[in-house]
């Protein structure tokens, strides 16, 4: 050791042998000169350079959709197995209440996607030279589809919630969409044969499908929740009629809207003319 003040060296003590200088102090205000200076040479955490602060924000964003498509991986391994699952057995649906909302909801939404495809697809076989887009075909099928099927619905709702169970608008999505795995499966063979060029046999199947969904399929559900541990005084049969008549005045209500609606444009198409 050399004493920093007169320069004298000793192997041993905790004291200069020639001064007096003690080595203790000495190795503490070396110490500590060392520490501050390397606490002012570590840049502070909102004090990095513009490169590193580039790189963190990168690398925050290279995590984020990782954790969105882990999610939607998730929602797809859900929703797979529900599929099979009221596939083999769509009565299920029936002691689920409300669970399947967000599964029944994306039947619902994916049958109605395949009916636009295919719609759009004979509307750009058949009137590919003059006739509107391929993206307004699908938005404006599409969103008709959905309106549609939202009136059995609506109209399950309304009589269920008065002379039935009173099970809750998400619980009637949830078991109407969890009877259409088959109608979903038989769309999209549709789509395929109209891919195929097989008009006659595509256009056939979807009309069969699009009757079954909207007209025939609600028949029977609302006769199983009119029947199902119905606490009503009143009888399922009239229960059964009073869907029938709410069905038909919504269906006409929306027939004469979408009427006026036609009617309008083609009004306004021969003004311009």
């Amino acid at each position: 050791m050399n004493c920093v003040k007169c320069g004298h060296s000793q192997e041993v003590g905790k004291f200069c042998g020639k001064c007096g200088t003690p080595f203790a102090s000495i190795n503490n205000e070396t110490a500590t000169s060392e520490q501050a200076a390397t606490t002012v040479n570590m840049p502070e955490e909102g004090h990095l350079p513009p490169a590193q602060k580039i790189e963190q924000m990168h690398s925050e964003k290279r995590v984020e959709p990782n954790i969105h498509m882990e999610k939607i991986k998730a929602q797809s391994k859900m929703y797979g197995s529900y599929f099979m699952q009221h596939l083999k057995r769509p009565s299920h649906a029936f002691n689920q209440s409300q669970e399947g909302f967000v599964n029944g909801l994306i039947s619902i939404i994916l049958l109605g996607i395949v009916f636009a495809l295919t719609v759009s697809a004979v509307s750009s076989s058949f009137l590919s030279s003059y006739g509107p887009g391929f993206i307004s075909v699908f938005g404006s099928t599409i969103i008709s589809v959905l309106i549609v099927m939202g009136i059995p619905l609506l109209a399950l709702f309304i009589i269920n919630k008065f002379f039935g169970q009173q099970q809750s608008f998400k619980s009637i999505i949830s078991i109407y969409g969890a009877h259409l795995s088959p109608v979903i499966i038989g769309a999209g063979a549709a789509f395929l044969l109209i891919l195929m060029k097989s008009f006659a046999f595509g256009n056939f199947i979807l009309a069969t499908l699009f009757v079954f969904a909207i007209f025939i399929l609600p028949l029977y559900l609302i006769s199983a929740l009119l029947t199902r541990k119905s606490t009503n005084a009143l009888d399922p049969l009239y229960g059964f009629i009073l869907y029938l008549v709410s069905f038909a005045i919504l269906f006409i209500l929306f027939i004469t809207i979408l009427a006026d609606s036609a009617l309008g444009q083609f009004i306004d198409m021969f003004s311009m003319w």
